[in-house]
C-alpha cells in the first residue's frame, strides 16, 4: 500500500483524477495483460494454468476514507485494522461452461482522503507473479500516469518478459513438472480470509545509515572470514533477535522442548540461474531460505551477532550452491511441509524496489505500508522517504509484544 499527500479537492479527484487513473490502468494492463485473466483450475483436478482471453479485467475500486490521513502516514504505533478498509478482497472465484474454476489474480483500491491525499492498494495472487514482477507492474503503471497516458514514456527495461523456456531443475526435470508433482494433492481452499488483526498494532522502526555501518562492522569483527555483510543481513538479524526476546518477555508461549528459532526469508534468483534470467522475467523466481539458531544464544548478549551469522549461512548456502541455487528443489515442498507448527518469523519485501521513489505524479510516496505482515509472522522491509541508505522496518505484533521490542530494539538487543 502507497500512501501519497496530494491535498485534492473531492470534485477534483472524481472529475480528474479518476478518469486517468482507469485509462492509463487499461494501458498499462496491454503490456500486463495476465493480471487481468485468472487462475483456472479444470474440473478434471490437472494442472492449472493462468488463463486471459480478450475482455478480462481487473478490479479497480476507488473509495472515499474521513480516516486521519496524517496518522496513518507516521512512523507510530497505529492499530493494525485502520488500514484494512484499504486494501480491496480480491473477487470470488466463479465456474465456467466446462466446470473450470476461475480465480481472479489482481484487484486495485484508490482511497481518496479528501483534501488530503491517496492511498493506493494492490491486491495480487502471488501465483501470477513475485514481489518483483509487481513492483514492475506499478512502476510501469506509475510512468504511463505521470505522462498523462503517453506509452512512449515507459522505460523498456522492466516491462514483462514472458519467455517461459523451459526451465529445468538438478535432476532434469521442468521445474514446472517438479513442483505440480507434489501440489497435485492438493486441494485450493480459496484466497485467504482478512486478518483479525484486531489486537495488533504497526510501527515503523527507522534504522539510519550510521546505524546499518555499525551493526556490519560488529558482525565483521566477530566472523573474520567473512568477506561481506549486507545491509539485509544485519538488519534482519537485529531484528531477529530483538523479536525472540520480545516474545519472552512479554509471557508468550515459546515450546519449551523445542529450543530451535527459524527466520525464512526469500531470495531472487534471476540473476543466478545458468543461463541467467533477465531482470524483467514475469513470473516467480525466489528461491526460499531458512536460518536456525538456538533461542538460548539469540537471547544471550551475542544474540545478534548469532542471528546474522545464521543468516548470512542460510544466503551462502541457497544462493552459492556449488551445484547451482536449483539443488534440492525435489525436496523444497516437503521441507515446508515439515515447518508446520513451528515459530517462524521472516522478511518480506525489499528495499532492492525503492518503494518511496515510486511516482504517480503526486510527487515522493509518503508512507509505504505492507498489510500482509499483520497474519504472515514476517517483518516489511523498505528504504526510507527520510534519506538514502536508511531502512524502514515494519511490524505488526500484539501491544505488550510491541512495547516489549521497542525497548529491546532501542537499547541495542
Amino acid at each position: 500500500m502507497f500512501l501519497f499527500e496530494v491535498p485534492l479537492s473531492k470534485d477534483h479527484f472524481i472529475e480528474y483524477v479518476k478518469p486517468i487513473l482507469v485509462h492509463t490502468l487499461s494501458l498499462t494492463l496491454k503490456h500486463f495483460h495476465v493480471l487481468a485473466g485468472n487462475l483456472a483450475f479444470p474440473p478434471t483436478a490437472g494442472k492449472p494454468e493462468i488463463r486471459y482471453k480478450d475482455g478480462d479485467s481487473v478490479t479497480l475500486i476507488f473509495a472515499e476514507s474521513t480516516k486521519d490521513f496524517n496518522h496513518l502516514v507516521g512512523n507510530h504505533e497505529r492499530n493494525a485494522t485502520e488500514f484494512h478498509p484499504l486494501l480491496p478482497q480480491l473477487p470470488p472465484g466463479s465456474m465456467s461452461q466446462d466446470e473450470t474454476l476461475l480465480v481472479p489474480l489482481t484487484a486495485i483500491q484508490m482511497t481518496h482522503f479528501p483534501n488530503h491525499g491517496i492511498a493506493a492498494a494492490f491486491n495480487i495472487n502471488h501465483a501470477i507473479g513475485d514481489g518483483s514482477s509487481i513492483n514492475n507492474f506499478i512502476r510501469s503503471w506509475g510512468l504511463i500516469l505521470k505522462s498523462q497516458g503517453k506509452e512512449t514514456f515507459l522505460d523498456i527495461g522492466i516491462l514483462p518478459c514472458y519467455d517461459r523456456a523451459p526451465l529445468r531443475g538438478p535432476t532434469g526435470i521442468e521445474l514446472e513438472t517438479l513442483f505440480w508433482n507434489q501440489m497435485k494433492a492438493k486441494k485450493y481452499q480459496g484466497p485467504n480470509p482478512p486478518s483479525p488483526a484486531g489486537s495488533k498494532v504497526r510501527v515503523s522502526f527507522v534504522m539510519n545509515q550510521a546505524r546499518v555501518e555499525y551493526l556490519k562492522k560488529l558482525v565483521m569483527a566477530r566472523f573474520s572470514s567473512l568477506s561481506h555483510a549486507s545491509t539485509f543481513t544485519v538488519a534482519c538479524g537485529y531484528v531477529w533477535s530483538c523479536e525472540v526476546k520480545a516474545r519472552e518477555a512479554c509471557g508468550e508461549e515459546m515450546d519449551p522442548d523445542d529450543e530451535t528459532e527459524y527466520f525464512r526469508f526469500q531470495e531472487n534468483c534471476r540473476s543466478h540461474l545458468k543461463p541467467p534470467l533477465p531482470a524483467n522475467y514475469f513470473g516467480n523466481c525466489l528461491v526460499a531460505c531458512l536460518a536456525t539458531a538456538k533461542r538460548s544464544q539469540l537471547m544471550g548478549e551475542d544474540g545478534y551477532l548469532v542471528a546474522a551469522n545464521s543468516i548470512i549461512e542460510a544466503m551462502q548456502k541457497r544462493l552459492h550452491n556449488e551445484e547451482g541455487v536449483l539443488n534440492g528443489a525435489e525436496n523444497w515442498l516437503s521441507e515446508l511441509e515439515a515447518l508446520k507448527g513451528k515459530k517462524i518469523f521472516g522478511a518480506s519485501s525489499s528495499p532492492k524496489f525503492k518503494s518511496y521513489n515510486l511516482d504517480f505524479g503526486w510527487g515522493r510516496c509518503r508512507k509505504v505500508e505492507m498489510i500482509a505482515i499483520d497474519d504472515s509472522g514476517t517483518m516489511s522491509l523498505s528504504d526510507c522517504m527520510d534519506a538514502e541508505g536508511d531502512l524502514e522496518i515494519g511490524l505488526s505484533f500484539p501491544k505488550p509484544k510491541m512495547d516489549a521490542f521497542a525497548t529491546f530494539y532501542l537499547n541495542g538487543a
